[in-house]
């Protein structure tokens, strides 16, 4: 053979190893970023899950595994492997090397000065908007500045913050413009929000309402109100012409047989107000509810 086809076989026998190399780093990578998934999700089997600030009670960890794993090799097949391990390995990024996972909207967030309502126990929110180089106000509970005031730019504590948030959002609203507002040179207000936001079921209408008044984006404050009221939600999708099943207001205990009348049996008695099905109850008869209402009001305050 000559020296030029020597040299020709030579450059595809490179490549071609080149390539083989390649797609071999690529397969040893994925293959570390699932192991190292595979550890964490069995290393939490002996750890209590939470959310947020919530233990979760799982009854059977194992099985929970499995419907994990199953979960990942679902999502790798409808979205392909290199969308499963994009997003674990932003997953890594985040909470292991204390990066921002996403730099496509980086720049879109840095230096922004944000209102948070509510979530100081929200660790992984005050990261995530720390590595985006956003400024966070944080407002909640003055017993809450201890787990957020070293994570965020100003923490404005109020006593007895959920009561106040609820009743009266004046006073938390004249609170916020006289900590943080600039004076006004040709609006009414000059703020120095960028965005307001909440994480926080319960602080929805008060996200929404501080919104209203400092000409920040957010839902109607009535909207809010509408979505955090079970039962002013479903009057508004059934005079909309949504499908609803079938409900009653029960506002004291003389409202019970009537509702019970309307709805019939089984039904779920819940408050208007609440998260998480919390006092919410399965009854079955006229006495079980009745049972189960006066169970109700004498755990909680409703005012409070």
């Amino acid at each position: 053979p000559s020296p030029a086809s020597i040299t020709w076989r030579e450059q595809v026998c490179e490549a071609v190893a080149n390539r083989m190399a390649t797609k071999c780093c690529t397969k040893c990578f994925y293959s570390l970023v699932l192991v190292i998934v595979l550890i964490v999700i069995l290393a939490s089997l002996f750890a209590t899950p939470r959310i947020h600030s919530c233990e979760l009670h799982v009854p059977n960890k194992f099985s929970a595994f499995y419907d994990v794993s199953i979960a990942l090799l679902n999502y790798a097949e409808s979205r392909g492997w290199n969308a499963l391990v994009d997003d674990l390995w932003s997953i890594i990024v985040s909470d292991v090397f204390d990066r921002p996972p996403f730099n496509i909207s980086q720049t879109e967030l840095v230096g922004k000065h944000l209102l948070m309502v509510g979530g100081a126990k929200n660790a992984p929110a005050l990261r995530r908007a720390k590595q985006y180089g956003a400024f966070i106000t944080l407002l909640d509970d003055s017993r809450m500045e201890s787990y957020a005031v070293s994570r965020v730019h100003r923490f404005i504590g109020i006593e007895n913050f959920g009561y106040i948030a609820a009743k009266e959002p004046e006073q938390v609203l004249a609170l916020v413009e006289g900590t943080c507002l600039k004076p006004a040179s040709e609006s009414s207000h000059s703020t120095f929000f960028d965005g307001i936001f909440t994480l926080v079921e319960d602080h929805g209408p008060l996200t929404s309402f501080l919104a209203e008044k400092l000409g920040l984006l957010a839902s109607s404050y009535q909207s809010a109100q509408r979505a955090r009221n079970k039962f002013l939600m479903r009057t508004a999708m059934s005079e909309a012409g949504l499908t609803v099943p079938k409900f009653a207001l029960v506002p004291s205990p003389s409202h019970l047989e009537s509702a019970a009348s309307a709805v019939g049996f089984p039904a779920f008695l819940k408050p208007a107000f609440g998260v998480q099905a919390t006092f919410a109850s399965r009854v079955d008869t006229l006495d079980e509810l009745n049972a189960t209402f006066q169970r109700f009001q004498s755990t909680f305050d409703a005012e409070k």
